[in-house]
């Protein structure tokens, strides 16, 4: 079984990174990877399809301080 797995830059004010950090514990299929040195995070996202993972970067979006999500890598994986 393939899974589908992004990496993605989380852009968010950085006044918010605590509630920011608060709220990405809600998503069990995303990790926070590193943050750059710019202060933004980046992120691995997992699902199980193409849809699923961009339903799941449009609620990363919703968090209240994103100002904008970015894939820098999407594929699948064993």
């Amino acid at each position: 079984m393939s899974i589908t797995a992004a990496s993605v830059i989380l852009k968010f004010k950085q006044e918010e990174e605590e509630n920011i950090r608060q709220a990405l514990q809600d998503f069990q299929q995303v990790s926070i990877e590193e943050q750059a040195p710019s202060g933004d995070l980046i992120l691995y996202v997992e699902e199980n399809d193409y849809q699923s993972l961009h339903k799941t970067c449009s609620e990363l979006e919703k968090i209240p301080g994103t100002l904008g999500v970015y894939p820098c890598y999407v594929g699948e994986a064993e």
